[in-house]
């Protein structure tokens, strides 16, 4: 799986090459019957909401599931049945801290694992969608798909081209 290793070491340097390695905004949006999850790094793009901050790095799942570890217990995950104020006010509580590793867990499933011990699982539950997404500079969007794999591409022209994705090889 070296590609796999190459884009989480990509990402990771990323994240490191704008900030100190600390979520800078994480939050929870509730779209459909989707909860998800969006950890921006750096410094903030989008100052019209405080609560969803663009970030210049962001880590996420749109519509994967995801859990989040503390304490080697399950602390929140995307399928509670919280409203959308109640996981942004659960988030906030959780002490991130500085993002140590990215790592896959299987083919399909990453893990972004915090110092202090938090750990944020995204799992692949469905073949429908992506299961984890980062947004990097320039806007190039890398994410994993449980059919396609890693891909890596422009966002800006897989929105214009109707989504086309370019497998990572």
């Amino acid at each position: 799986m070296i590609a796999d290793n190459n884009l989480l070491c990509t990402i990771f340097e990323a994240i490191y090459d704008v900030g100190n390695g600390s979520p800078s905004s994480v939050y929870v949006q509730k779209e459909f019957n989707c909860t998800n999850i969006i950890l921006g790094f750096g410094k903030s793009q989008n100052q019209t909401n405080p609560l969803y901050l663009h970030c210049e790095i962001e880590i996420g799942s749109f519509s994967g599931n995801w859990r989040i570890w503390s304490d080697n217990q399950v602390v929140l995950a995307s399928q509670d049945s919280f409203d959308e104020d109640e996981f942004n006010r659960q988030l906030r509580e959780i002490k991130f801290g500085v993002i140590q590793e990215l790592v896959m867990l299987s083919p399909v499933d990453v893990r972004a694992i915090f110092e202090g011990g938090v750990m944020l699982d995204f799992v692949c539950c469905t073949q429908e969608d992506e299961v984890f997404h980062c947004f990097l500079s320039g806007d190039r969007v890398v994410s994993l798909d449980p059919i396609q794999g890693w891909c890596d591409e422009n966002a800006n022209k897989a929105a214009n081209e109707g989504n086309k994705r370019v497998k990572y090889v």
